[in-house]
């Protein structure tokens, strides 16, 4: 379920809590918070409050763009693509 009335500060918890029950090293947690905030801040960027299916979808479109093209590793879009599950 699209995470869309929680606010992105709990959003933010919520994730840090769920990297640290899967176990993930601290690098990896990091690394991790990093995508979500920048999925939080494209949203902020358009003056959104909660997560847009809209957003989301458009941001998924340009990681195929960015994978089609060979611009980042299958690694990365595979990475960005399980946050965006985690968000959702």
């Amino acid at each position: 379920m699209l995470k869309e009335r929680m606010n992105f500060t709990k959003i933010m918890a919520g994730m840090e809590e769920e990297f640290r029950k899967r176990g993930q090293s601290y690098k990896n947690q990091l690394n991790n918070l990093y995508y979500c905030e920048k999925i939080i801040r494209l949203h902020e960027a358009r003056g959104l409050k909660y997560l847009d299916r809209e957003l989301i979808a458009e941001h998924i479109l340009y990681l195929n763009e960015r994978i089609g093209d060979g611009s980042i590793s299958k690694r990365l879009y595979e990475t960005q693509l399980r946050i965006i599950r985690l968000l959702v």
